[in-house]
């Protein structure tokens, strides 16, 4: 299981509705930091990783004329020695603006306030932020801002008009958000010319596609909360997109292993490398709306689930996963997931996560299995853990007998058992892996002990 570690700031509230992780650093936004008063100023508080504890190193705030009520904080991003802050409410009309921050040795420091060529009263310029090398974007009501840095000096560089209030960007690469669509931008010299616009292979017309977004290389990953319709309620999806030469096209997608609507997987996403994550605030395995984020890795051409992560110390409407950021691949990758909602606010650091939720497919040790995954020793049920899928418990009732069977008609028997529960696994690949093992198993025990070839066929 995933190594956890709680962010917390003491006298603050909303902490953790906005996180970013970059290396050792991580950066996590308040808003709304005071309870007892509503035009307090945001905040922001940048942590810092020494071995593997982490530490609070800066508290950012705003530097302006008008620092109250101004959402500062809502939205975050972090890259090296820089970061950013969105504060979408600054200003007497409401325009909003974005902060850089530039870090020398351990002292963090405002660098510059960003503020859109043309400001519109109430524009929401701030609301979505990202900063990668040299460039940052900034998303609005009216379109997402490029800026560039020159020595210490940021300056737009273009506009890419509409209403593009997500934003992501790496490297060359920018993807906002379009109308139920994810729009990709390239940047060539000092223009950005749009290259793709994804959409969900399958999602609902009116699926909230792109309200949740991320870039990382050659791989973009989008959520859509409303991807399918079950009675009257919604089931959430994310799609990985990945990009050959200058075409994109649909990799994956991937949803919760419960799949009891309603619920909103993908309010969050992000990506980095072959590893994404994807936040459901509302998910109740640990209490009633204490979240969950879904840690997946890339394998092959799938994404298959690596591990469902709650909280160590989950509590009723925590909101885990409302925020979530990852860096990193490999044994390096870590992510931060945000649980505002859990007393004042935390942030959690994860980190270790394990290689897959693979199972070794080995039809000799199936026999020791079955004990384990069926309870045939007492005769209490079990637990098998599937690939994509995790913990599913299992009935030992039409089981019991087994432990009276000779080895070889055990084996047929558990091999026709897994077959059926591969059906429950998350990723196709691993599903077929197991339906197949359990096929070899059966047909190599039954032909053993007869059982009809009309069932094996069936198989």
């Amino acid at each position: 299981m995933a190594t956890q570690h709680e962010l917390i700031v003491s006298q603050t509230v909303d902490f953790g509705q906005a996180v970013a992780i970059s290396g050792n650093y991580a950066i996590v936004g308040a808003r709304q930091p005071n309870p007892n008063s509503l035009t307090a100023p945001g905040e922001a508080h940048i942590f810092v990783k020494a071995g593997t504890a982490w530490s609070e190193q800066s508290e950012l705030l705003p530097i302006s004329p008008a620092d109250t009520s101004d959402d500062f904080g809502t939205a975050v991003a972090i890259d090296g020695e820089y970061a950013i802050v969105g504060s979408p409410w600054h200003g007497p009309n409401h325009e909003g603006r974005a902060y850089i921050y530039h870090r020398q040795r351990t002292a963090w420091a405002q660098q510059s306030i960003l503020a859109p060529g043309d400001p519109a009263e109430f524009g929401g310029f701030g609301s979505s932020v990202s900063i990668s090398a040299d460039f940052a974007i900034v998303g609005s009501e009216s379109g997402a801002y490029v800026f560039q840095r020159t020595g210490s000096t940021w300056t737009q560089q273009v506009k890419l008009t509409g209403a593009f209030r997500r934003v992501s960007l790496s490297g060359q690469t920018a993807v906002v958000n379009g109308q139920e669509s994810a729009i990709v931008f390239q940047r060539n010299g000092s223009t950005w010319q749009q290259q793709a616009v994804l959409t969900g292979s399958d999602a609902l017309p009116s699926s909230f596609f792109g309200q949740s977004l991320s870039i990382s290389g050659d791989h973009i990953i989008v959520g859509a909360i409303h991807a399918q319709k079950v009675g009257s309620d919604y089931l959430g999806a994310a799609y990985v997109f990945r990009r050959t030469g200058s075409a994109w096209t649909q990799e994956a997608k991937l949803e919760a292993t419960s799949q009891l609507p309603p619920n909103q997987f993908a309010t969050s996403v992000a990506i980095s490398g072959d590893f994404a994550v994807v936040g459901d605030p509302s998910d109740d395995d640990a209490a009633p709306g204490a979240g969950a984020a879904y840690v997946f890795r890339r394998k092959g051409g799938g994404w298959p689930l690596v591990e469902k992560i709650t909280a160590s110390d989950a509590a009723t409407f925590d909101w885990f996963g409302k925020a979530v950021a990852i860096d990193g691949d490999a044994s390096s990758a870590q992510a931060i997931v945000g649980a505002a909602g859990k007393n004042a606010g935390v942030a959690y650091v994860l980190s270790n996560f394990p290689a897959s939720f693979d199972v070794v497919i080995d039809p000799s040790k199936y026999a020791i299995y079955a004990r384990i995954l069926f309870g045939l020793t007492h005769g209490d049920g079990g637990v098998i853990w599937l690939p994509g899928t995790g913990p599913v418990p299992v009935d030992p009732e039409p089981f019991k007998t087994f432990s009276a069977m000779s080895p070889r008609k055990r084996d047929a028997m558990v091999g026709l058992a897994i077959s059926e529960l591969s059906n429950l696994v998350y990723d196709g690949a691993s599903r077929e892996e197991i339906r197949r093992a359990g096929l070899r198993l059966l047909k190599r025990s039954a032909d053993q002990i007869h059982i009809p070839q009309e069932t094996r066929g069936q198989r």
